[in-house]
């Protein structure tokens, strides 16, 4: 018993040391970025996050204001420019930190027999994927998407365990993801099947329906009030905004052609090809075992993995959607707009462990098969030229920065031949380990 409870006490101290060498390592890593890089994006939810700390600025953009409200403290506690980025990478870092922490608790409600030793090497390798340290040094709303949505995640397993208050908590935090970026739109909707589904299964009709009024409350305040309030304050005179987001019309007329259907088809195959190739495979495995469980109308929902899994799952789908078909209506298309990462990535943190946990030489192999069948889609379907491929929007891809290749004279699917070919050795070493350690050892150095 003793033994037990000391074991017990190394693994919760285990869980804060990590969060507290997430916070370090990517505070530390970012230190040489003196300043907003990318001016569009950086600057709107800077400067949303100067007007919410009270500063007069007329810069009023259509970049969504729920992370730069969590970056509003830096203008108040800050006196120079140089100083307030400082300030907004260590609020980054302890979004981070805290990121690890509330992730480790999901996934240990979600996978209650598996060791906590194992749980943290999943989570830990899962933390290693490129994306959230490089993205940790930006002013972009990626850190705030992943936070809050493990945070959904969170209250959705202490709604199946214990229901009551925790379906407003759960309501409350997909509201507030909703205002953080567009494209949590789509989670709007995978939380509503889910809430319904938990609401058949548990039988607490009068929680989930005041869950999805909530939800929906919180998602039309923060459109039809707060923003168009924040952008009144940062306007001068009777100058409109302009907004970056494609309107509706603009996507059905794109939608309803031959050319947008198979560009819309095209993005797709290659946002999850990104997907696939980035995760060397992982992401599909928490897929492949839903489709192997019993139905969703079952004793299934009722298991807290199978719950995680679905919501994941769902959740990522819908994005993948929405990103898709955004970047399929531009006019201009460069390879990451044909395969683009940032949008969706934010989303997948909780598979990559979940995929970790599940682990299955049988799934993974499946996964592989489906990674070659998106690939040779995505290959066949991609135009002669490239355009160039922007690091940040496909960070996943380490292959990018050690690829030297003219964007002018080479073909995107000469670029991306060579992508997989260089991922291949890693593909092979995970499918025929022996054992979950070397597994988790391989991932650490690609991911690395």
């Amino acid at each position: 018993m003793k033994s037990r409870t000391l074991h017990a006490g190394i693994a919760e101290k285990a869980e804060y040391a990590l969060a507290i060498l997430v916070t370090s390592a990517f505070f530390l890593a970012n230190l040489p970025i003196a300043g907003p890089v990318y001016q569009a994006d950086e600057g709107g939810y800077l400067a949303n996050a100067a007007a919410i700390a009270g500063f007069s600025v007329d810069v009023a953009s259509s970049y969504y204001a729920g992370y730069s409200l969590l970056l509003a403290p830096a203008f108040s506690l800050a006196n120079s420019p140089e100083s307030v980025y400082l300030v907004v990478k260590l609020i980054n870092s302890l979004l981070w930190g805290g990121v690890a922490l509330l992730a480790f608790r999901t996934l240990a409600m979600a996978f209650p027999t598996l060791a906590r030793g194992r749980l943290l090497w999943c989570l830990l390798v899962a933390l290693l994927y490129p994306s959230w340290i490089v993205m940790s040094g930006y002013a972009f709303s990626s850190t705030a998407v992943v936070l809050t949505f493990i945070l959904s995640a969170f209250w959705l397993l202490r709604i199946q365990s214990f229901g009551g208050m925790n379906w407003l908590w759960f309501a409350v935090a997909v509201g507030y993801l909703y205002s953080i970026h567009p494209s949590s739109a789509a989670i709007v909707v995978s939380s509503t099947i889910t809430l319904l589904l938990l609401g058949h299964v548990r039988g607490e009709w009068h929680w989930c329906v005041a869950a999805i009024l909530l939800l929906f409350g919180c998602a039309l305040a923060y459109s039809l009030w707060l923003a168009p309030g924040l952008a009144v304050t940062m306007t001068t005179g009777d100058y409109p905004m302009e907004s970056h987001y494609p309107s509706a019309s603009k996507v059905l007329s794109s939608l309803i052609t031959l050319d947008g259907i198979l560009k819309l088809a095209i993005c797709t195959m290659g946002q999850i090809t990104y997907l696939m190739l980035s995760t060397y495979g992982l992401i599909t495995i928490p897929f492949i075992w839903l489709l192997r469980q019993r139905p969703i109308f079952g004793a299934s929902l009722s298991q807290p993995d199978y719950l995680l899994v679905f919501y994941g799952t769902i959740s990522l789908l819908g994005v993948t959607t929405l990103s898709s078909i955004s970047m399929s209506i531009g006019d201009s298309m460069r390879l990451d707009h044909w395969m683009y990462g940032r949008y969706t990535e934010g989303f997948t943190l909780l598979l990559l462990a979940s995929a970790l946990c599940l682990w299955s030489t049988r799934h993974f192999a499946i996964s592989l098969i489906a990674l070659a069948v998106c690939f040779t889609l995505f290959y066949a379907g991609l135009p002669n030229k490239s355009g160039g491929f922007i690091a940040l929007n496909g960070l996943g891809l380490w292959q990018n920065f050690v690829v030297d290749y003219d964007p002018d004279t080479t073909s995107p699917g000469q670029i991306i031949a060579q992508w997989g070919l260089m991922a291949s050795p890693i593909l092979a070493i995970l499918l025929f380990a022996r054992h979950i350690s070397a597994r988790l050892f391989v991932l650490m150095l690609a991911f690395s």
